[in-house]
């Protein structure tokens, strides 16, 4: 029994009860007090308006707090993936240019019989037997890191050493070499 002193019925059946008894109450009463409305009628048709009855609410602070550090937790796994395979990259970038100018090298050896002074020379050279450029896109290109390969003819390990520094920029074991 709800405070009324009906049964605990349904929503729309309770209204329909607290209508019709608010009906025969205005009925009874006169004139004037028929029109002051009953505050339990306001409240049912109030409620009914919503439709289901549910209130609409947003997020808590807590559900956003768990998204928030989900996601945190998701980002700190893949990030350092990303970074290493873009690190690791450059390092294949890198070697693929020391190669192409190796092989740059090496023709401008076998043309000219001497190994280049200087890598510009494998674009333009005053040499007699020069049948270069000797790279495709006629510029000597930076590593992956903005810094000028390094040359040195004749090499420590070889005819001719060139060389990255590397990410680093130090003579170290990240050093992309060709020997």
């Amino acid at each position: 029994m709800n405070m009324n002193g009906y049964p605990l019925l349904t929503r729309r059946v309770r209204r329909n009860l607290t209508v019709t008894n608010v009906r025969m109450a205005d009925s009874m009463e006169t004139e004037t007090a028929s029109n002051v409305p009953n505050t339990q009628e306001k409240r049912l048709n109030r409620s009914s308006s919503r439709g289901t009855g549910r209130r609409e609410r947003g997020f808590t602070l807590i559900e956003i707090l768990i998204v928030v550090m989900i996601i945190g937790l998701i980002a700190s796994l893949i990030a350092p993936n990303i970074f290493g395979r873009f690190e690791k990259s450059k390092e294949e970038i890198a070697k693929a240019q020391v190669e192409m100018l190796s092989s740059a090298v090496q023709g401008y050896t076998l043309d000219v019989g001497t190994c280049p002074k200087d890598v510009n020379e494998l674009l333009t050279s005053t040499e007699k037997r020069w049948r270069g450029p000797y790279l495709s896109k006629q510029t000597i290109p930076e590593d992956p890191w903005h810094r000028a390969y390094q040359y040195k003819c004749p090499g420590d390990h070889g005819a001719f050493d060139l060389y990255s520094l590397g990410a680093s920029g130090k003579m170290d074991d990240n050093v992309i070499k060709n020997w």
